[in-house]
């Protein structure tokens, strides 16, 4: 009888674990196309958008994106009505979103390349990388995707030639800008050990891209 008394309880105690972990844990996206267009955006400003797994979160941007683009005036004004509104939390949680997905690509790439032994591996892998988020870019924004990966390659290498070109007339103010903008945002939701990792891996970009 007690053994059953004791059986019966910790059924109980497990039955309110899980209804618990349950409300507690990562709300589940919204259907991007079958929910009202202001529930589907509202998501972004959740902290729930930051849980799920970077894939996630970039199907659910590109599913939006591609939603956005269909709407109708009455849609268009009700999600320009909805950011205009949104208050300065919620507000900050979307930022604080946005920063926390660039940080989580940006060591998703890291951890990668770290992990990698020899200069042709780390080569092929940072090709691979830039292809990837150069077209991930194009499609979001709209642009054709049907060049060729040497096509986009050496685009890239001409930009980060370019830029490096420019960057002899930086001035102590715009310097000053950059590090500010690293400051306030990847690097405030970044631990010192991974922005460690960041450190690593921005330079090897950067040297990959100006490389002869």
């Amino acid at each position: 009888m007690l053994l059953g008394a004791g059986g019966a309880l910790a059924i109980v105690a497990a039955g309110l674990a899980l209804w618990w972990l349950a409300l507690s844990g990562p709300r589940k996206p919204p259907s991007i196309f079958d929910s009202p267009v202001d529930d589907a955006a509202s998501f972004l400003a959740t902290r729930d958008f930051s849980l799920m797994p970077i894939d996630v979160r970039l199907d659910f941007i590109t599913g939006l994106t591609q939603r956005f683009k269909g709407m109708s005036q009455s849609d268009s004004a009700l999600v320009a009505a909805f950011f205009a509104g949104l208050g300065a939390p919620a507000r900050e949680q979307l930022r604080d979103n946005v920063r926390v997905l660039g940080r989580d690509i940006l060591l998703e790439g890291a951890d990668g390349y770290l992990a990698l032994k020899t200069d042709e591996e780390r080569a092929a892998y940072l090709d691979q990388w830039l292809l990837k988020w150069m077209r991930f870019g194009r499609e979001l924004g709209g642009s054709s995707t049907d060049r060729t990966d040497g096509d986009l390659m050496e685009r890239m290498r001409a930009d980060a030639r370019r830029d490096a070109d420019r960057s002899l007339d930086l001035d102590a103010e715009m310097a000053q800008e950059i590090i500010d903008m690293w400051n306030h945002d990847v690097a405030s939701v970044t631990s010192p050990k991974d922005q460690g990792k960041v450190f690593r891996f921005l330079p090897a970009i950067r040297d990959h891209l100006l490389r002869p």
